[in-house]
C-alpha cells in the first residue's frame, strides 16, 4: 500500500533506477545505436551505390545501342553502295556489250552487203558469158 509521505526506499529505488540507466544508455543504449545507425548508412551508402552502378549501366547500355544502331545504319548504307555501284556496273558493261554486238552487227551486215554485191556482179558477169554463149549456140556460130 501507499503510504504518504513514502518511506525512503521509493527515493532509494528511483535514484539507482537513473544511474543505472545512465551507466545502460552510457555502455549499451548509445553505442548499440550508433552501431544501428552505421549500418543504416553503409546499408543506404550500398544503395545509393547500387543504383549509381545501375544507372551506369543503362548509360553504358544505351551508348552501346546508339553505336550498334549507328553501325547497322552505315552498314545498310555501305551495303546500299554497293548495290547501286554494282547494277552501274552492270549497266555500263552491258551498254558496252551492247554497242560491241551493234557494231559487230553493222560489220557484219557491211561485209555481207558487200558479199552480195560482189556475186550480183559475178552472177552478172556469168550471166552474160551464158547468154552470149546461149546466143553463139542458137545462132550456130
Amino acid at each position: 500500500m501507499l503510504q504518504f509521505p513514502p518511506d525512503i526506499t521509493l527515493v532509494i529505488q528511483l535514484v539507482t533506477f537513473f544511474v543505472l540507466f545512465l551507466i545502460l544508455n552510457k555502455l549499451l543504449f548509445a553505442p548499440f545505436a550508433q552501431v544501428l545507425s552505421e549500418r543504416e548508412q553503409r546499408t543506404g551508402g550500398a544503395e545509393d551505390s547500387a543504383e549509381e552502378a545501375e544507372a551506369d549501366a543503362e548509360r553504358i547500355r544505351e551508348e552501346i545501342e546508339a553505336k550498334l544502331s549507328a553501325a547497322r545504319a552505315e552498314a545498310i548504307s555501305a551495303a546500299e553502295a554497293l548495290r547501286k555501284r554494282t547494277r552501274d556496273e552492270e549497266a555500263a558493261m552491258f551498254e558496252a556489250a551492247k554497242e560491241e554486238a551493234s557494231g559487230e552487227l553493222a560489220r557484219l551486215r557491211s561485209d555481207l552487203e558487200r558479199e552480195r554485191k560482189e556475186a550480183a556482179q559475178s552472177l552478172r558477169g556469168e550471166a552474160q558469158a551464158l547468154a552470149d554463149r546461149m546466143v553463139a549456140a542458137v545462132l550456130g556460130a
